[in-house]
Parts: structure tokens; sequence; C-alpha cells
């Protein structure tokens, strides 16, 4: 009976050090990442050849489908305005055990080519011209100014403050292209304004308008003693659930000041719009601010974190 305790604790103990020995192996292959860039791959990807962080590993690529993604991480093909997914897979090798090896894989969303050939500037020229004025360019950094150089949206035609200023447009996978503005006149100063402007087209060129006048809008309410509504921007959250099932709204947000001290400085809120984007859903909900003035904030969607 002892004899069998004894050759039992020796067993054990050699399987503990085998595990021992192949940690750092394991630890080598949960290490091989290939980031997040592979959720919606635009350039081509570095694939390493060998894994030293806990020894020395080499790695071989293969890819599920070539005509779009080589063995070498080379993209070689892209679908046009869609994502195309190929499996990537490392064999991993152990130099002190020839004999095994592991496969690890990889998920790599090849980013479509995209349907579109410009990219459009929507803008207000000056202080005293607070109206909309379009541009165009096809690489991002020459623009050239569109209608002749002639305002698109005329402010006192859509405004209550007959001012349109920091335009933000959208386009949104529900095929509506949506717009917000500050509206505000700079020559009444800079806590002038009351509101914003919501605006949204299918053509960028014909526009339905609705304006929201906070002292009217939430009257009774601390947010009708606003002295600025500034920068509205909008982000389009997928995972809204409109009543007829379908997914998808328009959130706005902005910078609010209140001159009653319940907003002693701008900060950043956010309301869902309407079904058809002619008022906001709610009370403006904080959402973010900084301990002072905060502004000018931008969201932005990269499906490459994925969250």
């Amino acid at each position: 009976m002892h004899r069998i305790l004894i050759m039992t604790f020796i067993a054990l103990g050699s399987v503990f050090a085998q595990e021992v020995v192949l940690a750092p192996f394991r630890q080598a292959i949960n290490d091989l990442q290939l980031g997040n860039e592979v959720n919606d791959l635009y350039t081509d990807l570095e694939l390493p050849d060998t894994i030293s962080t806990y020894g020395h590993y080499p790695v071989t690529w293969e890819s599920s489908d070539t005509l779009f993604l080589g063995h070498d991480g080379h993209v070689n093909g892209r679908l046009v305005g869609e994502n195309h997914e190929v499996i990537l897979t490392a064999s991993i090798t152990d130099v002190e055990a020839p004999y095994r090896t592991e496969k690890k894989q990889f998920a790599v969303s090849i980013h479509g080519y995209e349907p579109y050939s410009n990219y459009l500037f929507a803008y207000f020229p000056s202080n005293d011209n607070e109206n909309i004025y379009y541009a165009l360019s096809n690489d991002g950094y020459n623009f050239t100014a569109m209608n002749n150089g002639n305002r698109v949206i005329a402010a006192d035609t859509v405004s209550v403050k007959k001012g349109l200023r920091d335009p933000h447009v959208l386009r949104a996978p529900n095929g509506w292209f949506y717009m917000v503005n500050t509206d505000m006149k700079s020559a009444e100063g800079w806590a002038s304004n009351r509101g914003m402007v919501l605006m949204r087209s299918r053509d960028l060129i014909n526009w339905e308008h609705s304006t929201i006048h906070f002292p009217e809008r939430y009257k009774g309410k601390n947010f009708a003693n606003v002295t600025r509504v500034w920068a509205p921007e909008t982000f389009w959250d997928e995972t809204y659930e409109n009543k007829d099932g379908t997914k998808g709204r328009p959130l706005v947000y902005f910078s609010l000041l209140t001159g009653d001290g319940t907003i002693a400085y701008d900060k950043v809120y956010f309301a869902y719009a309407n079904e058809n984007f002619t008022d906001l859903e709610s009370d403006p909900i904080h959402f973010f601010d900084r301990g002072k003035s905060t502004i000018d904030m931008d969201i932005v969607y990269n499906p490459v974190d994925k969250f």
C-alpha cells in the first residue's frame, strides 16, 4: 500500500513538471493577437513569423480565401459596399517538441470598397454670414465651393434666430441625411441662442426642417432657462428599437448652459430624436462634462472596436 502511494506521488509530480515545461508555449499562443483592425481591415496585415516573448516559436499562416487575403496578409480583393470575412489560421510550432503544433484562428473582415466618390463639407462662412454652404472634394484636403459659391440653405427660412451655425450632417443607414444646427445669430451675443434646428433630406438638396425652441419646448423646467444650446451633433444608435420592430434612431447631443444656475457651465446633454426628426423625444439627459465648460464634442463609432 505504501508503494502505491509513493508511485502515485511520483506520477503526479511528472505531470506537474510537464505542464510547467509547456506553460511558456501555451502563453505564447495566448499572446498571439492581431488587434482590433481585423474586425474592419483596410490595409495589409503584418503577420509575425515567430513568437519570441516566451521562447522562439515559428508561425505559419493560411488564409481560407486567397482571392481576398493572401497567406502573407496582403489584401488581394474587396467587395463593393460590404465587408467580406476570411478565416486566417496560424500554426505555431514548439521547437522544443517539434511534433507539437497548435493552431489558432482569426476572423478577418475585409473592408469593402465604399460606393462613394467625394467628400462633402457643410459650413457657414463667417459670423456675419450664418447660412449653410457646401464644398466638395475628392481627396478630403482640397475643396471646391458648390452652387457657384452661393448658400445652399438660407438661415432666415428655417431658424428662429435667422442664423445657422455648426452644421453637422449624418448619413444614416435608413437612407436619410440628418443635419443639426445651432439656431443663433452671433451679432446678438454668444449667449443669445435658445435652441437648434433639425433637418433631414433624401438627396442633400431638399430639406425638411423643424426648430426646437427650448423656452417653449421645456416650459416650466430648468431647460427653458437656457442661455445657449451649442453645437448639436447626431449619432446613429443602431440598438434603438422602434415601435415597428426596426432598429436605429438618431441620438442628438449638444451642450447646454442655463441662466438660473441649475447648469452652471456648459455641459453635454443628449436626447433621441422622434421618428420624423422633428423634435426630441424626452428631456435632455446629462452625458458628459470635464468639470468646466465642455462644448463641441464628437462621437465617432469605429466598427473595429465593436463597442
